[in-house]
């Protein structure tokens, strides 16, 4: 098999030492053909993440309606553990590949230093099940980039020196924001340092900046980042027109 043929080479020569013409001559295969099911070299080793994701979002689509959700997510990733115990050995060598192989960087995020029970003992972090990401930076429509160290005048400066020009600049803050050494300059915060406006509205004098997910009703902050997410898009594609 390409795939295991693939691992193995990466594992003993490096990838980039590695190369097509090698895989496919120990596989028995014309090089058409392997480029038939793999985009790339680097894919080879990969071929089953499209179907581990599978599973996950046939577990998550397929759940009852009255199920709880944390049923149903325990449900997905054990479905998930099942799979990937048969190809433990594999599974393995992707995590040493994605560790030390800088030209998989685009196949893979980091691996965490800490795992998943032990993050959620430590600071409450609760690992969410990925349906999309990983998908879309493996196939470049999403390009991942150092720090953002400031925001000036449209510009956004990047740890490096490096400078991009971006439409919209999502800060995604997590469950502990420290809006004031963001935003705390720009009078956009009560008292409480929390946004004083929030959803489709803008702070007084600050057009194009929005907050969503910092209110907390009785109904509940889940519920109204239903209404604050759509609300924001709205705001945002009426700009552009």
């Amino acid at each position: 098999m390409p795939k295991t043929i693939a691992l193995r080479r990466f594992a003993e020569k490096g990838v980039d030492a590695t190369t097509v013409d090698e895989i496919c001559e120990e596989a028995e295969v014309s090089v058409s053909t392997f480029f038939r099911y793999f985009p790339s070299k680097e894919a080879a080793a990969f071929p089953d993440e499209e179907l581990r994701v599978q599973l996950v979002v046939e577990v998550l689509e397929t759940a009852p309606d009255k199920e709880p959700l944390f049923k149903t997510i325990r449900r997905a990733a054990l479905e998930l553990i099942d799979y990937d115990f048969e190809a433990k050995v594999e599974l393995h060598k992707w995590y040493e590949l994605l560790r030390d192989e800088p030209s998989l960087a685009a196949y893979g995020l980091p691996q965490s230093g800490n795992r998943v029970f032990t993050r959620h003992l430590e600071d409450g972090r609760i690992p969410i099940l990925d349906i999309g990401f990983r998908d879309a930076v493996r196939a470049y429509r999403m390009r991942i980039v150092p720090a953002v160290e400031a925001v000036h005048d449209g510009r956004v400066r990047l740890r490096g020196g490096v400078t991009l020009t971006p439409d919209a600049v999502i800060a995604a803050t997590g469950y502990r924001p420290d809006l004031g050494s963001l935003v705390g300059d720009l009078g956009v915060l009560d008292e409480r340092g929390l946004p004083k406006a929030g959803g489709g509205e803008t702070p007084t004098g600050r057009p194009g900046l929005y907050f969503a997910g910092y209110r907390n009703p009785l109904t509940g902050a889940l519920r109204e980042l239903r209404f604050e997410a759509p609300a924001i898009a709205d705001a945002v594609a009426a700009d552009y027109r």
